[in-house]
């Protein structure tokens, strides 16, 4: 879904003709069409029963000893933070009841930690990040850098909107890293691989105005 939607604003966005455009995204959703009927001809189904279970995210605490456990617990943690968290290292719901705090929950913890203020805080370090990502595309002398901005603004806000979609129960939890926060070493590469094509980028922009 996140290389889909990378794809999809990038060919937005792209100098290519409107009329082409309609004409591929109208090319594309007969394809998938075709593809999704021809499954249910197959088949008899497109997602499997586990899959299916993904989707049933509302009312997680009202599921809590199965599928709702989680999300749940990161209500939980959020409450408990408050306005102002409950301080540095004080985390209650980080011993045993959200598995894997450090990786795909890690907002929760920090939420109940520092409250909504550090919560709110994380959102404008976000969108500064993506602002200036999207600032460096839009001045870049080349298309190419204004692809590499756009394609990597929109792989950083997915990653946001399906994680802490999943968190606040709007979306199904679905296990994606938070940017720079959760832990992983081969998200934190890609990160830093991201931002080092937008890096450049911007260097390139400076020197052809010199």
């Amino acid at each position: 879904f996140i290389m889909t939607s990378i794809f999809f604003i990038m060919f937005i966005t792209s100098p290519i003709q409107n009329m082409d455009k309609i004409k591929t995204i109208g090319v594309l959703f007969i394809t998938t069409l075709l593809v999704v009927l021809s499954m249910l001809v197959i088949k008899g189904h497109i997602f499997t029963p586990a899959q299916m279970a993904r989707f049933d995210f509302t009312e997680p605490c009202q599921k809590y000893e199965t599928i709702g456990y989680q999300v749940c617990n990161g209500y939980i943690a959020i409450n408990n933070g408050g306005l102002t968290g409950l301080g540095p290292g004080k985390s209650k719901q980080i011993y045993s009841y959200i598995p894997e705090p450090h990786t795909d929950s890690v907002f929760a913890i920090i939420a109940e930690e520092t409250g909504v203020l550090g919560g709110l805080f994380i959102f404008i370090l976000y969108i500064v990040v993506i602002y200036k990502v999207l600032k460096i595309g839009a001045n870049a002398s080349t298309i190419r850098g204004r692809y590499i901005c756009v394609g990597v603004a929109t792989y950083i806000f997915m990653h946001i909107l399906l994680n802490l979609g999943g968190i606040f129960g709007m979306i199904p939890l679905t296990g994606v890293p938070l940017p720079f926060l959760s832990y992983g070493g081969s998200y934190a590469i890609s990160l830093m691989c991201a931002l080092a094509f937008v890096q450049k980028v911007n260097i390139e922009t400076k020197s052809s105005k010199k």
